[in-house]
């Protein structure tokens, strides 16, 4: 599970009746009222709940350019797979933000160092120095 956890408050203060959704919305906000736009726009509202203020939440940040013009996705259980979200996650920022960074954190105060290459090494030279 890599989608960050959060609260969804304020969907009604971020909302726009054209726009989906205001300037400055709060990321995991964005996502919320995207979701529940999908929901209505593909028919799938019956199937998926829409998400409502106060509901706890997932999001996920996707890559850009995408069919959905959007760098966010929030939902609250499972990504309805009629949307073909799935290939559109950006699974390199995910990674980095809800793994990498916390554990850099962690690596740093015990003053130790990390190689970010994360197995990119592409010579024996490199990989036995």
């Amino acid at each position: 599970e890599i989608a960050y956890p959060r609260s969804c408050n304020g969907l009604k203060n971020w909302a726009h009746p054209s726009s989906i959704y205001k300037k400055r919305t709060p990321m995991h906000i964005k996502g919320a009222l995207l979701y529940n736009h999908l929901l209505k726009t593909n028919n799938l509202s019956s199937k998926y709940p829409a998400i409502q203020n106060g509901d706890k939440i997932k999001f996920l940040e996707l890559k850009t350019p995408n069919a959905y013009h959007t760098n966010v996705i929030s939902f609250m259980t499972r990504l309805p797979k009629e949307l073909d979200l799935h290939k559109m996650i950006n699974y390199d920022i995910m990674f980095d933000k809800s793994f990498v960074d916390p554990l850099t954190f962690i690596i740093d105060q015990i003053n130790w160092t990390v190689d970010r290459s994360y197995g990119t090494a592409t010579t024996l030279e490199h990989l036995f120095g």
